[in-house]
């Protein structure tokens, strides 16, 4: 098991392919040793054990952006916590050539073991090293980038190549020999040996160049913080920077970098920069904790990543389209920044110990993103997003196999289904919850009390959940860790009665949402706000188990009442028949965000059987009654509902229906720019639209629509760019083939991200099932980017028009679809299944997709939970089967 050849080590995963490293001669391998080596131990299935430890990386890579491979070398210091004879560590797709450590003064060979795992390799020591002890472990490897946003990857732009690097969460393996799991932070020192003419970056400072004669330059970085390896990160290529100033306490150099000729682009990023700093410094009462920051456009990136010191984001969240960017790329940049710099604090300088409390990184990021927004732009509606992010979350968490916050992980591939709705809004909504119940300086003291208590080390959701209980009250352990460990949604039924010569009391109990026999299980921290005659008022609020009484502190009875003060607890409100009218008659009295609550709530109750559609109608119209933008999106959102009941037998007459209800405040409003308008008001006409000329193709909005199409593909750019992909997906709904190939064509000549996504999703909005081949086309082999090409097959298999020949091409094309797709995102193609609502198709998608998913990360799993909003679907449209028939004749 230790000849010469195993002293070359591949270890398994699939990337580009790259250069076999050549073994060692047999005249070139110690001699053999006279004892008979023990058996192979057996490599851990998940996690690494901690009988050895790193110290200390120092690691030298050798990359060039326009090249699919790599080289590289790294030192890592360990500590021997327990007598071991061997080490096991973390490496995919990389050939390890001659391994070899350093204990005491002496080095030796490292024999690599012969069993391991996908993401684990061992080595034997020469001897066995006692506990206390330290060594230096020398790897040098090669890989190749991988076809992912996984390890190292590049991207093209106007046909210059840039290298970039995603390590979380467990690419790291991907790119050097390592111990790649979180709760292992220590520094790192970065060496980059690159072409000259390629500019290279990390997470700290240059601390010195050394140009080399063959025409490269090799950088020397600082010496990071204790990280852990999926922070670790690189950026390679000609790009260009933009001077952002300096930000915060410490006056910490800022920079947007950016792939060549884009620095105009960047204006809008390198000036707000500043202030999203600013805002998160004051509410952490501490600074930024970085030597630089830098923030990288990514070109067909996923999303962001908070690598600490160089964040990469795609390149149309940090690059304003072409007229400098509305007010929704104002804000998507805000947003998505604050949520990211947040991470500097809450998941880099306090790292999470484990996957298992992925929740607490992106919960908290998530939830601190919208105080910077609110803190920057007056505009900003936080409330509304909480509302909104509270609604997401609770959707997804009422569906079968809802996993809950703080979860288990058996797999690596379990730990990139984590970033979901459950991890990120879910957790963002209780921690809004939390902070209502126990006060937000109580709350943001405790956040403080957490940073300062576990800066750069690790720490746990019970960590996070006692600091916010030794600021406020020890009853939050308890009731916080009930939404921690358990999925579903509480359900809250209110009553509210007011008996004379008595103090009005509300009567509250709890149950599980969907599942009414099931005991109680949350501790829930009930807030509700009530209004009296004149301005009487107030909020008051109780912790309820199965059931509670909350004693009012007013002698009258109140004229309304809210059940979920300020919209910002985690649980649904179903009121009684008396209770609900009263609310009904004074909706004027609720904030805004409790009259989105409301309607989410309602709509969530006809769906378990526990209210009727044509009440849920009715609160609509009486919203609609309400000028304020709030009330007009919540009685949208209603009527949106009633969509997701109606089956194809009655769906022309519920198209009927809405363009009677709401076509004639489209027309009215029409497609003019919304100058100064807020950012409710925006997405209120947005759902408008979306409705009356998206969904129910109301035939005079689709024409204006494919006038002001056609005008701005023949050159006259008079669309509001914060309104062009509504427009141009309208305009589709009636499309024909020749307005496909104008779509197309523009896709393929734009140059602005935003412009393309527009176009792109515009094609997949078509309603005429003749023209699906065609999306399919552009999808498989049109040679669109990646991220943008994705919005071609979403629409089409979203519209019923559409999605029964979507998912025929589907079955005779899904080896070319699936090739399209980075293989960590394939199993995604399951929730193509929950675009349907019947027995037929469920069975159908479960025979073929079935065996496919099988082969696919998470796959299996997504597969079920498409199938499980099949069968919620079915059971829902059985249940308002009589009230959809009566409503919609």
């Amino acid at each position: 098991m230790r000849a010469a050849p195993l002293l070359v080590l591949v270890a398994c995963g699939t990337v580009a392919s790259h250069p076999t490293a050549k073994p060692i001669g047999e005249s070139q391998a110690p001699a053999k040793r006279a004892v008979v080596p023990p058996p192979d131990p057996t490599p851990p299935a998940l996690r690494l054990p901690d009988d050895v430890e790193p110290l200390a990386y120092r690691v030298r890579w050798n990359v060039d952006a326009n090249k699919t491979d790599f080289s590289g070398h790294v030192d890592i210091d360990v500590a021997i916590r327990r007598a071991t004879d061997h080490v096991w560590l973390n490496a995919v797709g990389l050939a390890i050539t001659a391994p070899t450590y350093t204990h005491g003064d002496q080095d030796h060979a490292l024999d690599a073991i012969a069993a391991r795992t996908a993401d684990v390799v061992g080595f034997r020591f020469h001897d066995t090293l006692g506990a206390g002890g330290q060594a230096t472990l020398h790897f040098d490897f090669t890989g190749g980038l991988t076809n992912e946003f996984a390890g190292f990857f590049h991207e093209q732009d106007t046909g210059r190549w840039y290298l970039y690097s995603q390590f979380e969460s467990s690419f790291a393996r991907r790119a050097v020999p390592s111990f790649d799991e979180p709760r292992w932070k220590v520094p790192w020192t970065v060496t980059l040996v690159v072409p000259v003419g390629q500019q290279a970056f990390s997470n700290t400072p240059i601390h010195e160049v050394r140009p080399h004669a063959d025409g490269t330059s090799e950088l020397e970085f600082e010496q990071t913080p204790p990280y852990p390896s999926y922070l670790i990160a690189i950026a390679v290529g000609p790009f260009e920077s933009i001077d952002a100033g300096k930000v915060g306490k410490n006056q910490v150099p800022a920079r947007i970098i950016v792939p060549a000729g884009h620095a105009a682009e960047a204006t809008y990023a390198a000036h707000t920069t500043a202030a999203v700093v600013a805002a998160l410094e004051d509410y952490f009462d501490m600074p930024l904790p970085l030597a630089k920051l830098d923030e990288v456009a990514v070109p067909q990136f996923f999303g962001a990543m908070e690598n600490p010191g160089l964040v990469t984001y795609q390149s149309g969240i940090l690059l304003a389209p072409k007229g400098g960017g509305g007010d929704d790329f104002k804000h998507q940049f805000i947003w998505i920044s604050g949520h990211e710099l947040a991470h500097q604090w809450f998941g880099d300088l306090v790292t999470l110990a484990w996957w298992d409390d992925l929740w607490l990184n992106e919960s908290f990021a998530t939830w601190m993103a919208d105080k910077v927004g609110a803190s920057i732009d007056p505009r900003w509606d936080a409330a509304i997003r909480n509302a909104d992010e509270n609604e997401k979350a609770m959707q997804a968490d009422a569906l079968p196999g809802a996993r809950p916050l703080h979860r288990e992980i058996h797999a690596t591939s379990e730990i990139e289904g984590a970033f979901d709705a459950i991890s990120y809004e879910k957790g963002g909504a209780v921690l809004s919850m939390f902070e209502r119940w126990v006060g937000a300086d109580a709350f943001r003291s405790g956040v403080r009390a957490y940073l300062a208590k576990h800066a750069k080390g690790n720490a746990t959701a019970d960590d996070f959940v006692a600091a916010i209980a030794s600021m406020s009250t020890p009853e939050v352990s308890e009731s916080f860790r009930g939404f921690l460990d358990q999925a579903g949604v509480p359900l809250v039924r209110a009553s509210l009665r007011c008996d004379k010569g008595r103090k009005p009391v509300l009567a509250l109990a709890q149950e599980r949402l969907g599942d009414p026999h099931a005991p109680a299980s949350w501790k829930v921290p009930v807030c509700a706000r009530w209004a009296g005659a004149g301005k009487a008022k107030g909020e008051q609020c109780a912790l309820v188990g199965a059931s509670a009484e909350l004693e009012l502190d007013t002698p009258e009875c109140p004229t309304a009442i809210d059940a979920n003060a300020g919209a910002a607890g985690y649980y649904r409100v179903a009121y009684d028949g008396a209770t609900r009218a009263a609310i009904l008659a004074h909706l004027d009295q609720l904030e805004p965000a409790e009259r989105l609550a409301l309607a989410g709530d309602t709509a969530a109750l006809v769906d378990l059987g526990d209210a009727d559609l044509g009440d849920a109608l009715a609160l609509a119209r009486a919203l609609f009654a309400h000028k304020d933008a709030h009330a007009q999106l919540a009685a949208l959102d209603l009527i949106a509902k009633s969509g997701e009941l109606v089956d194809d037998a009655h769906r022309p007459a519920w198209k009927r229906w809405v363009i009677a209800q709401i076509g004639a405040r489209a027309k009215k409003l029409g497609f003019a720019p919304m100058m100064g308008a807020g950012e409710v008001a925006r997405r209120a006409r947005e759902r408008l639209f979306e409705l009356d000329g998206g969904d129910a193709q109301d035939p005079a909005v689709v024409a204006i629509a494919r006038k002001q199409a056609d005008a701005w593909l023949s050159g006259k750019r008079t669309i509001d760019p914060d309104d062009l992909d509504l427009v141009l997906a309208i305009a589709a709904a009636g499309a024909d083939g020749a307005f496909v190939d104008k779509l197309l064509d523009a896709a393929h000549k734009s140059k602005d991200s935003d412009e393309l996504g527009a176009l792109l999703g515009a094609v997949g909005a078509i309603r005429d099932p003749a023209l699906v081949d065609r999306v399919f086309d552009a999808y498989v082999d049109g040679g669109f980017e990646l991220r943008a090409s994705g919005l071609l097959l979403q629409g089409v298999f979203t519209h019923a028009e559409t999605r029964d020949r979507a998912w025929q091409v589907l079955h005779d094309r899904f080896d070319a679809v699936l090739a399209r797709i980075p293989r960590m995102f394939g199993g995604y193609l399951a929730l193509t299944a929950a675009a349907f609502c019947d027995d037929a198709h469920r069975k159908d998608a479960e025979d073929f997709l079935r065996p496919r998913m099988t082969k696919l990360p998470e796959g299996p799993r997504l597969l079920d939970q498409s199938l499980a909003q099949v069968d919620r679907c079915i059971a829902l449209r059985a249940r308002n089967a009589d009230a959809v028939a009566k409503l919609f004749k």
